[in-house]
């Protein structure tokens, strides 16, 4: 409907799309219960994907040629060496996850938690090839990256839940707002999402680059206001979408 040629608006109500959203999510996300941000953009689209591809398998779409990449996979033998059983293969994403330092148990001087800062090109480095990552569900692999959408969107594994509670990893990600280098390619930031408050509630709002006017929003809810880039810089981002340079030119 926002698309259609014969409408008089290219535009839609928000409370007209939450309603879309509502029914065909059959109620994951609606209207009066707060959801992940994370959750809903990797259910939204792929949503779109399946709908403008008619669910057919190997064709391509809006989403998926602005979105997707590509990395190949090598499970890692528990003495380092490659699984010859079970040679490498290539998966393709729409999102890269984040693994964030675990944060501090102990309190400083001041009885206050301390809050550890990384740096994205570090946490980025699980995807150069060499840096061998362990999970319980999948071993020991090696993630290599052999083909970049032109938007790149991370999420910060921030919360985790177990069957009493809710936790969040404070951890600040520091990063560049313009020319992140990865690979041979340059992106410059122009979404992210954040999450203020306690693990078990808070709420979420993003930070948009409006590229026609050079500036920077705050959208919570219904409200916009403009904000300054530094805020954006030390925002505690949960996800971040970034635009390859040349796109924006």
């Amino acid at each position: 409907k926002m698309w259609n040629s014969g409408n008089f608006k290219g535009h839609v109500s928000p409370l007209e799309f939450l309603l879309v959203v509502q029914e065909r999510s059959k109620r994951r996300f609606s209207l009066d219960v707060q959801s992940d941000p994370v959750a809903f953009l990797t259910w939204l689209l792929n949503t779109l994907h399946v709908d403008l591809t008619k669910g057919k398998k190997g064709r391509k779409s809006i989403v998926t040629r602005c979105f997707q990449g590509e990395m190949k996979v090598t499970k890692i033998e528990e003495d380092g060496s490659e699984k010859q059983s079970n040679p490498a293969s290539e998966i393709k994403f729409l999102m890269l996850a984040l693994d964030l330092p675990p944060p501090p148990l102990f309190k400083d001087d001041l009885k206050e938690n301390i809050i550890p800062q990384v740096r994205i090109d570090l946490l980025l480095s699980k995807y150069d090839g060499h840096t061998i990552s362990e999970s319980i569900k999948t071993g020991r692999s090696t993630y290599a990256l052999t083909r970049l959408p032109k938007y790149l969107i991370f999420w910060a594994k921030r919360f985790t839940k177990n069957n009493f509670f809710k936790e969040k990893n404070p951890t600040i990600i520091t990063f560049p707002m313009k020319n992140l280098q990865l690979q041979s390619q340059r992106f410059d930031l122009i979404a992210t999402g954040c999450h203020e408050g306690k693990p078990d509630s808070g709420s979420y709002y993003s930070l948009l680059y409006h590229y026609p006017d050079k500036e920077w929003y705050q959208v919570e809810d219904l409200t916009v206001k403009e904000v300054r880039p530094e805020m954006v810089a030390i925002s505690e981002a949960y996800f971040q979408i970034y635009c390859n340079s040349s796109e924006l030119n």
